[in-house]
């Protein structure tokens, strides 16, 4: 059996919002009704009270909207119970001040009333963590292939981008080989289950930006699978060996048996992800992240619980029977791409063609980044208590 253990806040949304109407809260504990048992709950005289509506249609803010709403009598079973341990009426009181926005809690994915980490974002966590550890296996082929990729990335698939930048490939001939249906193929065979949890907490949701003397702006609360969550499953990860056998007859070109070998490799991908979350870690580890971290005003005990992570991707670089791996949302730029890598093994191609290629924004926006600072805003989960980086997952071979 594998185990597995959040070492700091998950969360992985449904897209959907919830209103927080929608939660009654007592004792630190919360259940989680819906929008419509919660308004079958109110008395219609004061749904139909003719101040309260007049009201409503002149005010813009979700304010007065909870407090008409608010109500202790819900009809119907609650959908889930979660911890509860913030004070939401300080936290609206801040997101109203700083932008005039209201509350809203986004809700984390689940199944059967349980919150989960679903394979498919273990998949694509593992899928970067092999392309990142390949292209660095192959700096001397890249660092060859570079120059032409960089002239030609406009007419290239992003998909496609090792397949350019390691063995040379232009577009017409991974077109001409049909190697996005290899990919899309090859991509296929590695399994990966949903990882189940029982625990579930609410935790608010702010961007902090690297220079400490700007003030953090709330983005709401959202529901997380909390520090020291632990469940099982049969294992992590594992190749279909039936797909594998097919793969390997229809595709016998050099590069596909290369990408087969390495990739359908289970020792490889654990050691793809160590790589990959060893260099990672020191993308948090630049002096601006520093400072924040440290600022006891700001962020509170982040740099211990950074200082935790780092220790664990130590451990696991060290260990073969456990990795970490970082998924969800509310991670930086960097654990979404490989640009880290290019950050750092090619510094200067990285700041010349940063918005032609690496840039999540294009040059001229508002607030588009620069290469030197990028990113200069760090979205942290905290309590009253304390300040987490999100979805890191420790896993027990």
């Amino acid at each position: 059996m594998t185990r597995f253990e959040a070492i700091t806040p998950i969360h992985i949304g449904t897209g959907e919002m919830v209103e927080p109407i929608c939660y009654q809260v007592r004792n630190h504990m919360a259940r989680r009704y819906s929008l419509a048992d919660v308004v079958s709950g109110i008395p219609a005289e004061r749904l139909c009270n003719p101040q309260l509506l007049n009201r409503l249609t002149r005010s813009n803010s979700k304010m007065d909207y909870y407090k008409i709403f608010k109500t202790d009598r819900i009809h119907g079973e609650p959908l889930y119970e979660l911890k509860w341990n913030i004070d939401m009426d300080v936290h609206q009181e801040e997101i109203h001040n700083n932008s005039g926005g209201s509350q809203v809690i986004f809700e984390q994915i689940k199944s059967l009333g349980k919150p989960i980490v679903p394979g498919s974002s273990l998949k694509g966590a593992i899928e970067c963590a092999f392309k990142y550890t390949l292209l660095k296996d192959n700096l001397n082929r890249v660092r060859r292939n570079l120059d032409s990729y960089l002239d030609n990335v406009r007419k290239s698939t992003a998909e496609h981008f090792y397949l350019n930048l390691i063995y040379g490939l232009s577009e017409q001939e991974i077109r001409s080989q049909k190697y996005s249906d290899f990919l899309h193929e090859l991509y296929s065979i590695l399994e990966v289950p949903d990882l189940i949890f029982d625990d579930l907490e609410v935790l608010y949701v702010d961007r902090f930006n690297i220079d400490p003397s700007k003030a953090s702006v709330p983005l709401g609360a959202a529901e997380c699978i909390p520090v020291g969550a632990v469940g099982d499953a049969s294992e992590l990860f594992s190749i279909n060996l039936d797909k594998l056998r097919i793969l390997k007859a229809k595709y016998q070109d050099a590069v596909s048996t290369q990408l087969i070998d390495s990739f359908c490799n289970k020792e490889n991908l654990i050691r793809s992800i160590q790589i990959y979350m060893s260099d990672m870690s020191r993308s948090d580890s630049a002096k601006e992240y520093e400072d924040l971290y440290e600022d006891e005003g700001a962020v509170g005990d982040c740099a211990m619980q950074i200082q935790k992570v780092r220790t664990e991707i130590r451990k696991a670089s060290e260990n073969k029977d456990m990795v970490v791996i970082r998924i969800g949302k509310y991670t930086s730029y960097f654990y979404k791409t490989v640009s880290w890598l290019f950050k750092t093994e090619f510094a200067s191609d990285f700041k010349y063609d940063f918005y032609k290629v690496f840039s999540p924004a294009p040059a001229g926006k508002k607030n588009s980044p620069k290469p030197d600072t990028m990113p200069r805003s760090v979205p942290l989960l905290t309590d009253d208590d304390s300040t987490w980086p999100a979805g890191y997952l420790k896993v027990y071979l």
